[in-house]
């Protein structure tokens, strides 16, 4: 199955049987017609969904994109099914019966089409799949595995020194029995060079006598894995052969006889085993094989695998500080070992034209070798520096990668023709699988095929991203959301899994961090490699989810379902794409959107952040908007001339996110929000000129994430208040902003303790009070629930915290962050119990003189991470600086 068609289906089938249920009162035809839809949909999966991509014939496979046509159509009706069953349900269809019917019967026009054409296509596919049945198709293989030699050379140990050297410092440590280590890194990157390397050391090998190396790879079965490993060892220890080793056994065997042989053999020896290229269908292999290492006689060994996916390393067993990330190679050695590969015949021409200039010279041979510098010189720059001006250029796209540049240089190293080098310089800058990358390619096509389908669908997003983009974790997480690439269930919201799959994209090392969270390590900017990106392009483009031209830029196509809009395109394309689901603003800018915008009817995510468009611009854009019934996504953050959300916004039916944060002259939100009954996050956080949020806020019950509540003292008809938020029962996240005069009343005591999946809040004092009216024990009034993991207070402007902030009331938090404020010295409140906080951010608070080595040790026991500035009577602090703010590790490793 297409990769993106795949989640979309299983999700639309669900979404179908809610329709279904709920059309109670439809025609018998037009529930008749959606019935047969699910049929199809059911039997597209049962008939595609076993398939292997790779070992479909060409006409399967190019058959298979159409199917995300079909798909999208079809979503398409069910999302506006879903839409006006909301507006039924409220009562608002009810005296527009003509509408209804009218609705019925062009929704059962379009699914019968969908319904048509899904049938020809099925009858299709089913045709071809049984012609094909029992046929095995010889074509060449892009997973498998590279050996040795292609990634190493004695020679070839350019920027590696370190790397062998960290991990021989490992290897050399007498104390283990059996010790496990971990080389985790993207293809490409020299694991496997630096394996080789350990293994023919010297020194390793005095300290470990027996050798094995062995490539694990993703397709080998238990069997062949345990036979590779009987190979070698019958190799290296031909004087002791085995005593079972006769060739039937080898081959034959069950794993569990293999195991103990290869045990057996093992007996008193001290070993190195280097297992290459490890993958998680490997795991439950190695845990045995160690097991029984460990249990064994052995005097000591080593075990060295190497992986692509850092979640490998902890289930075999390797400890977090035996973990080494090879990191890209610098300018240095990434030049020097593109010269080792590349310059060979340039060198020899130059040499060459060298000599003829010796030879015709007049000049006795030794006034020529004297002299020989400067014709040297001169044949260098007429012969070797514009080789060199295109071969940095090549090294700079490499970005680092060792195999990249051996594959390039090695190409351009079989010729002395600068026409050549061009040549293949700008085929190189084209993304493709072909020619002179297809090993590149096929290396990162092998970390792609062993995604999970759900994974696979995320890292084709990042194809639209320009390069070099720096990209904001929580943006491009709120796409998947809005896409519909990921659901969230009762335990987990989308949200939060959006976060573990990012995580997982980059344990895989295909995504590359760029900022982080302290606090938790949560990923807040992100990036990819250009060779990674590259192959993103391929394989978004083989999927239709996008085009590009040569120079791999993003272009305008009919067919394109997301688009990253810069400021090189024109806005007046946008036409060409009517089929789009996902439209992003990269560049910041003033472009005239809103006459080139109302065919994206299909659109589900739109993130405009940052636009620089003025008010009359943002009003066309808004008026615009409102006809997007499908929308699910709505990025505004940053947009500067946006002073108020009309009405119209009430027409999103559809809309799960809307994130306005940082809209710093809006004034006015429209009590039409609080009709998005789908809203899972809504975000209108730093907008300072917003001085209140609707009355009814309580009805969006799914809400999740809610940033920017501001309450008052005196709210009125209009305002939210805070016996409101009681309401949101599913809420994970509340940030909000209190008027230093607020009064909490009886009825609003145990409004928060209400909120049981309450995991961070966030609350800020209103500063524009230097001395707030409200005293500590009305705020003692504000109980979270216990289920709290972080806590931000900012402006506190009491010498002692709210009551509840103890490990007593709040035994699950980890995080603890207190702002701006006149705190004195009872951080920890309580009855003498420990917090588990394992992160803490102090910051301006001057008058704070708590005792840091008591707080660490006494207090919080568990802090590994603190952030301070600002807090100059901290007592026995031992990092202050004065020019930025100080950081603390328990362990600086």
């Amino acid at each position: 199955m297409t990769e993106i068609a795949g989640t979309v289906l299983s999700t639309m089938i669900g979404q179908l049987l809610q329709v279904i249920t709920n059309e109670t009162q439809c025609a018998r035809d037009f529930k008749r017609e959606f019935d047969s839809m699910k049929e199809g949909l059911e039997t597209i999966n049962k008939l595609i969904g076993e398939q292997d991509k790779d070992n479909c014939p060409s006409t399967i496979k190019e058959s298979l994109p159409n199917f995300r046509d079909l798909m999208y159509d079809a979503d398409d009706i069910l999302t506006d099914c879903v839409i006006r069953q909301e507006y039924k349900s409220k009562g608002l269809l009810s005296k527009f019966l003509p509408w209804n019917f009218f609705f019925q019967l062009r929704t059962c026009k379009k699914i019968q089409d969908i319904n048509q054409r899904m049938k020809d296509k099925c009858d299709h596919l089913a045709k071809r799949l049984e012609l094909t049945r029992g046929r095995s198709f010889l074509t060449r293989n892009v997973s498998e595995h590279f050996r040795w030699e292609q990634y190493y050379t004695s020679d070839e140990i350019i920027g590696l020194d370190s790397d062998v050297i960290k991990i021989k410092e490992w290897i050399l440590l007498r104390q283990y029995k059996l010790q496990r280590i971990a080389i985790v890194g993207m293809g490409g990157l020299g694991k496997t060079t630096i394996a080789k390397l350990i293994s023919d050391d010297a020194d390793v090998s005095e300290h470990l006598k027996t050798k094995i190396s062995v490539s694990a790879s993703q397709n080998h079965t238990v069997e062949k894995f345990l036979s590779s490993i009987i190979q070698e060892l019958d190799k290296n220890l031909v004087k002791e052969p085995a005593k079972s080793g006769s060739k039937s056994e080898q081959s034959g065997s069950k794993a569990d006889d293999m195991l103990n042989r290869i045990i057996s053999c093992l007996k008193e020896r001290s070993c190195l085993i280097i297992l290459d290229d490890i993958w998680d269908k490997n795991l439950e292999l190695c845990n045995k094989f160690f097991s029984l290492l460990s249990k064994s006689t052995l005097k000591r060994c080593c075990i060295i695998i190497t992986t692509r996916d850092q979640d490998v390393a902890t289930p075999v067993g390797v400890d977090e500080w035996l973990v080494h990330k090879p990191k890209f190679l610098n300018e240095n050695d990434s030049w020097s070992l593109f010269c080792k590969h590349a310059f060979a015949k340039v060198n020899k021409n130059c040499v060459q034209q060298f000599e003829e200039v010796r030879e015709q010279s007049v000049q006795p041979f030794e006034e020529v070798r004297e002299h020989s510098v400067q014709p040297f010189e001169e044949m260098r720059k007429q012969y070797v520096q514009p080789f060199e001006e295109v071969g940095k250029q090549i090294v700079a796209k490499c970005g680092g990668l060792p195999l990249a540049i051996k594959t390039i240089g090695g190409l351009l190293g079989s010729t002395g023709s600068l026409h050549k080098w061009n040549e293949n310089w700008k085929s190189f800058c084209q993304p493709h699988i072909k020619g002179e990358k297809y090993d590149i390619m096929a290396s990162l096509q092998l970390s792609y095929k062993a995604l999970p389908l759900h994974l696979r669908q995320c890292l084709l997003c990042f194809s639209i991203y320009p390069e070099d983009c720096e990209i904001e974790a929580e943006k491009l997480i709120h796409w998947w959301v809005g896409e519909g690439l990921i659901q969230g269930n009762d335990s987990i919201t989308a949200t939060e899994l959006g976060f573990q799959y990012l995580s997982k994209l980059i344990s895989r090392c295909l995504v590359e961090v760029v900022e982080s969270r302290c606090c938790d390590r949560r990923v807040l900017k992100c990036k990819m490699h250009d060779l990674v990106r590259d192959f993103t392009l391929v394989m978004a483009k083989e999927e239709k989810l996008c085009s590009f031209d040569d120079e791999g830029k993003q272009k305008f196509d009919k067919h394109s379902r997301w688009l990253g809009f810069t400021s090189e395109m024109d806005a007046k394309s946008l036409e060409k794409c009517p089929k789009l689901r996902a439209l992003l603003l990269m560049t910041s800018g003033q472009t005239p959107f809103e006459r080139n915008l109302y065919s994206l009817l299909s659109l589900r995510a739109l993130d405009f952040s940052d636009n620089k468009l003025d008010k009359v611009a943002l009003n066309k854009l808004f008026r615009w908007i409102s006809s997007l019934k499908r929308l699910a996504y709505l990025n505004l953050s940053g947009a500067e001339r946006l002073e108020e959300v009309p009405d119209s916004i009430g027409k999103l039916r559809n809309l799960h996110l809307l994130v306005l944060r940082g809209c710093t002259n809006l004034s006015k939100l429209s009590p039409s929000i609080t009709y998005l009954m789908k809203l899972i996050v809504l975000d209108v956080d730093s907008c300072g000129m917003l001085t209140y949020l609707p009355r009814g806020l309580g009805r969006l019950c799914h809400l999740q994430e809610l940033s920017g509540v501001r309450l008052v003292r005196q709210p009125n008809r209009r305002s939210c208040s805070l016996l409101e938020l009681g309401q949101l029962v599913e809420l994970r996240v509340l940030r909000m902003s209190l008027s230093n005069d607020i009064e909490i009343t009886v009825e609003e005591n145990e409004v928060l303790s209400k909120l049981n999946k309450l995991k961070i809040l966030a609350i800020n004092f209103d500063p524009k009070e230097s001395e707030g009216r409200n005293s500590p024990e009305m705020l003692d009034l504000l109980s979270p629930p216990s289920t709290l993991e972080q806590l931000y207070l900012r402006c506190y402007c009491h010498e002692r915290l709210p009551r509840w902030v103890s490990p007593d009331s709040l035994p699950h938090l980890v995080y603890l962050c207190m702002e701006e404020g006149y705190l004195l010295n009872d951080i920890c409140t309580g009855n003498g119990s420990s917090w588990k906080v394992e992160g803490l951010c102090l910051k301006d608070l001057p008058k704070l003189k708590t005792d840091w080595g008591k707080l660490v040790t006494e207090q919080m026991k568990f802090l590994s991470y603190a952030k301070v500035s600002g807090c100059s009577e901290l007592v026995n602090f031992p990092c202050h600086s004065s020019d930025r703010p100080s950081v603390w590790r328990r362990n600086p490793y």
